[in-house]
């Protein structure tokens, strides 16, 4: 930042710095304003388009400006357009209606800053705000994303074929979260599963589970017996003290299945429960240990345990932001409303994804309020 020095006449002749860039209120005020809608809940969550005085149409198909994939969105559903300070609607005789704040319009209405557009399960926020905040704002959500995209990176792939079959999904509440999951061969008898879910959200959070994941899949646990969870278990809470760590901490499960036994290990730190399904519905066995959440006690000797595994049988990992939902009433659901899904037993080709798909459903929202992460791995 330049700057240029001055004497204000002061009698010990110091000097004061006076920024050579100044923006006062008035002319923030004069700075253009622009009408944005953006997507709060949807299919693309901070999704955002400027409106301008011409209209702009919404709807399912082109020639639409603005195509949205949603079956109870019509071909074109509605336009919006600039007035001066106003943002103005109108439907477009869509099929299932569009709503200004919760109300069904007739022909058109006006949405006042702050408030809400709905169309088919799609909700849009109406923004004022300056063009260059806007910039800013688009700038940091190339940065997020390309975060996003490095953790995505260090995710394991899916495998359809050998003595562990895997699938998973991995969703975060924000643009980028906390939660990570991973799984790998420690050699030919012995295979790691894992699943964390560090507190709270965002870049910080997720670099930090970033680390912890580079450490299982590095096996960098000096002294440390990877082939037994309540070893790595200790070892991390070792290696990540929350005090050294901008107070963050973390909850793990961990399991190693023993091929030649057909037995799975595992240790929980802080975490609720995995289960273990078996091929017939309603069997479900809950594994789990009483330890503390990793960060918190640095010297604390973590217990495991072991359980068979039958042939058949599938192993669910997931993050609590799954099942603590809010149901349309308001109240919270918990994990004691989400077990009976699991004894439902398998549907359809992704099992992840018939869970997340039931919960939303349940919560009457495509979006959930925590990151979600789902790991199933199923044994021939």
């Amino acid at each position: 930042m330049a700057a240029h020095s001055s004497n204000d006449g002061r009698e010990d002749g110091s000097t004061h710095l006076v920024s050579a860039r100044v923006t006062s209120p008035e002319v923030e005020r004069r700075e253009e304003r622009a009408h944005y809608l953006v997507m709060v809940d949807g299919e693309q969550p901070g999704r955002r388009f400027l409106v301008g005085a011409a209209p702009v149409t919404l709807g399912r198909v082109a020639p639409c400006d603005v195509v949205i994939v949603d079956s109870q969105i019509s071909r074109a559903h509605c336009s919006v357009e600039g007035n001066g300070a106003e943002l103005v609607v109108t439907d477009l005789g869509s099929t299932n209606g569009t709503f200004v704040d919760g109300k069904r319009i007739a022909g058109s209405a006006r949405i006042p800053h702050g408030g809400t557009l709905r169309i088919g399960r799609q909700v849009f926020r109406h923004e004022l705000r300056i063009r260059r905040e806007v910039v800013a704002a688009e700038q940091l959500d190339s940065d997020l994303a390309a975060a996003r995209s490095y953790v995505d990176s260090q995710l394991s792939a899916r495998l359809r074929d050998g003595p562990v079959l895997t699938d998973w999904l991995f969703e975060p509440s924000a643009r980028i979260g906390g939660d990570a999951l991973g799984y790998h061969a420690i050699d030919e008898d012995h295979f790691a599963l894992y699943l964390l879910d560090v507190a709270g959200h965002g870049p910080a959070a997720a670099l930090h589970a970033a680390a912890v994941l580079n450490v299982l899949r590095k096996q960098a646990l000096p002294g440390m017996d990877v082939r037994r969870p309540e070893d790595v278990l200790r070892g991390l809470n070792k290696m990540f003290p929350m005090e050294e760590h901008g107070d963050m901490f973390f909850t793990a499960w961990y399991g190693v299945y023993r091929r030649s036994e057909r037995q799975i290990r595992f240790c929980c730190g802080g975490h609720h429960p995995g289960y273990l399904v078996g091929p017939d519905p309603g069997s479900t066995i809950p594994l789990w240990t009483k330890n503390p959440l990793l960060g918190a006690k640095r010297d604390h000797a973590f217990s495991g345990a072991s359980v068979p595994v039958i042939p058949g049988g599938a192993l669910y990992l997931f993050s609590d932001g799954l099942f603590e939902v809010p149901a349309p009433g308001g109240e919270m659901r918990g994990l004691e409303d989400f077990l009976p899904l699991l004894a439902a037993g398998a549907g359809g080709s992704s099992e992840p994804e018939r869970l997340v798909g039931a919960m939303k459903r349940l919560t009457g929202s495509n979006v959930f309020e925590d990151d979600v992460t789902v790991l199933v791995a199923t044994f021939p």
